[in-house]
């Protein structure tokens, strides 16, 4: 099936996800340039080697345009992507040795876990649950730098406080400090947006 030629009608997602479920490959084109951006982001979070977020972003499209059956239109599409996206992002963590203090059932019953949730959970809870990652990402990119590198080490990074601290040159308990104070920083931060985006 072509792909229209009204601009209106080439904007429609859902006809684009229609279009795309019966093979139209543009159709399918369409969607990943409008979602790619984001769903970049959504893996950079967590694999910080531009080469390697680059390949594992592909890795989700290709996977969203195998699912796409299975995709029933009640969340927005580019929800049901990003769930994707973080469970291609388990995965590639466990192959990488990246959760290794997690035993291989447990992070099985994990990504279980986390497709049953994808596949199940309610458009207003995929909402919310974006609105709130999409809270946390404008406060944590609103740190100082260096606040936001000991963010990015210790939670994303899975760096020791005992590393950071002697790469610092400072004590464990300084850092465990320095931790503390981010975390009120960016609860004061979202709860502050969030109060803005009720308003």
């Amino acid at each position: 099936m072509p792909l229209p030629q009204h601009e209106e009608d080439l904007d429609d997602e859902s006809l684009l996800v229609d279009l795309s479920r019966g093979g139209d490959k543009s159709a399918f084109a369409r969607l990943v340039r409008r979602h790619q951006k984001r769903i970049r982001m959504v893996v950079a979070t967590y694999v910080h080697r531009p080469e390697d977020a680059d390949d594992l972003a592909q890795e989700v499209f290709l996977a969203a345009f195998r699912q796409l059956p299975t995709y029933r239109g009640e969340a927005p599409f580019g929800g049901w992507l990003a769930g994707m996206a973080r469970i291609q992002v388990l995965r590639h963590l466990r192959a990488a040795g990246r959760l290794k203090r997690m035993d291989s059932s447990s992070l099985n019953e994990l990504l279980d876990d986390a497709e049953a949730a994808q596949l199940n959970e309610a458009p207003d809870a995929i909402a919310a649950r974006e609105r709130d990652l999409g809270a946390l990402r404008g406060c944590v990119e609103g740190l100082p730098a260096d606040r936001a590198a000991l963010v990015q080490r210790y939670y994303f990074g899975g760096s020791r406080l005992a590393d950071i601290a002697q790469d610092m040159g400072k004590g464990e308990g300084a850092i465990k400090v320095a931790l503390f104070r981010v975390r009120q920083a960016l609860r004061i931060c979202i709860e502050r947006r969030m109060s803005v985006g009720k308003a």
